[in-house]
């Protein structure tokens, strides 16, 4: 009887010994799935913010092109100080916006290094804006051209590193 309750021990150690090597295994099993999981998800989501960053960098450059190409003819070298048309007025109007909007864009995708660029670039986009609805000296808007070009510049640097880091 000994023999046959030394048996029924070992089988019972064996069996709780299996199931919890068992458990054990496939618990440590699921960790390495969750983390390889969890690798690949920082990835996706990585990539899926480069792809939102470039989109919306692109679409500032876009807009700021729009925008030089709108106020050239009152900024350019060839400018002369005369009224502002409707036409010109709603082409400042509405190219500013879309900087505005593209630049807002940006604020939600960062990083603080571009949103803060793309904030200054449009800041800068604004004030040239108003001071050519409020048809102000050409002295007084050259200043103003240039710091749009400047923060152009800026913000472009900065988008660059990201897109290219």
């Amino acid at each position: 009887m000994d023999a046959g309750i030394a048996a029924l021990w070992a089988s019972a150690i064996g069996a709780v010994s299996g199931i919890g090597g068992g458990t054990v295994g496939a618990w440590l099993t699921g960790k390495k799935q969750q983390s390889i999981a969890d690798a690949a998800d920082r990835r996706e989501q990585e990539r899926w913010l480069r792809q939102q960053r470039q989109a919306a960098y692109a679409s500032a450059m876009a807009a700021y092109d729009e925008f030089t190409s709108a106020v050239s003819p009152l900024t350019g070298p060839s400018r002369k100080h005369q009224p502002l048309s409707a036409e010109a007025r709603g082409a400042i109007n509405n190219t500013e916006y879309a900087v505005v909007q593209a630049c807002a864009r940006i604020s939600l995708v960062g990083p603080d290094t571009v949103r803060a660029a793309a904030q200054n670039l449009s800041d800068s986009i604004v004030a040239l804006s108003d001071a050519l609805r409020q048809q102000l000296q050409m002295a007084d808007i050259d200043p103003l051209v240039e710091a749009v070009a400047r923060e152009y510049r800026l913000f472009m640097t900065d988008a660059r590193a990201v897109v290219t880091d």
